[in-house]
């Protein structure tokens, strides 16, 4: 299994800001942080935890699990994660799909249901493309699952001096252009 540095999802660990604090957005106690600054959670930290069978604490914990499953190429996972009422008979994850960023427009739970809003970030065959989905997710046996989505495929081409979505800190006309 490969090595990643920061997760897929982009989560940051909000909990290094409060002073006094060792533990983690996901409620895993970490060692202590002398940074003020935000930063983005390992995946080991993150999603891989929920990727081996730690059940999601909210819906938006499972969106970026799921993202990160997509970017990842874990089927298996998202078979899982998809509540069995909605889960489709086949999936194929094109393997030419680079998934670059996720960004969490909105979310909301009430009760046994949730709702995230999302907008991904990805290229295939040299080209960009946007995903825009408000995904739906309802509890199964106590546990977020998957529903379904309302989502629009778009094209999409970053602006030159925009950053660029691999998460590289460049310009996107000096990176993945």
């Amino acid at each position: 299994m490969q090595v990643l540095n920061s997760c897929p999802c982009g989560a940051i660990d909000k909990a290094i800001n409060v002073k006094g604090s060792n533990m983690g957005s996901q409620g895993k106690k970490r060692g202590a942080k002398s940074s003020t600054a935000s930063q983005m959670l390992s995946y080991r930290d993150c999603c891989q935890l929920l990727h081996e069978g730690q059940p999601a604490h909210s819906a938006e914990a499972l969106m970026r699990s799921r993202y990160t499953a997509y970017a990842l190429g874990l089927r298996d996972y998202l078979i899982h994660s998809w509540h069995p009422d909605y889960c489709p008979a086949t999936l194929t994850l094109p393997i030419e799909t680079k998934w670059r960023q996720l960004i969490i427009n909105s979310q909301r739970e009430q009760g046994d249901e949730g709702e995230v809003s999302f907008t991904a970030i990805y290229s295939q065959h040299d080209r960009w493309y946007r995903l825009e989905e408000a995904s739906r997710f309802k509890k199964y046996h106590q546990h977020w699952k998957y529903t379904d989505g309302d989502a629009q495929w778009l094209e999409w081409q970053p602006g030159q001096n925009q950053p660029c979505p691999c998460g590289s800190g460049k310009k996107f006309k000096r990176c993945c252009k």
